[in-house]
């Protein structure tokens, strides 16, 4: 699933992953992006998020969806380069925009991985 705030952006996202094989959603802020886990057989094995969305962060998204839910697909999250303010506490992986598209690419797929526990947070 991609959660990000800019439509251009967002499709184009959602349009490379399709490409790639992917089942694609695109959530544009984390208010959608959490009523999407209201489904109980919506089952990203992904979430690409910005940091900097309208109504809540990217953290503050996050934290409500562990909130929300035990089990948690890995996440990756985007911010601009120089956007630092959020980006020096996530703990999570982070790629920044602009972004090379092959780098995001492999990123995905190793964090989508079969084999890369999802665990339980």
């Amino acid at each position: 699933m991609v959660v990000e705030d800019d439509p251009t952006l967002g499709e184009t996202l959602v349009e490379i992953f399709k490409n790639e094989g992917y089942s694609t959603l695109l959530a544009t802020n984390g208010e959608n992006a959490l009523s999407l886990f209201s489904d109980v057989a919506f089952k990203p094995s992904l979430l690409l998020v910005d940091l900097h969305l309208p109504l809540m962060n990217g953290q503050t998204f996050l934290k409500k969806l562990r909130s929300k839910t035990s089990v948690i697909p890995p996440v990756l999250f985007m911010t601009a380069a120089g956007e630092t303010d959020l980006a020096e506490k996530v703990l999570d992986p982070i790629i920044y925009k602009p972004f090379d598209l092959d780098e995001l690419i492999q990123k995905v797929e190793a964090l989508a991985s079969p084999d890369v526990s999802h665990g339980v947070v």
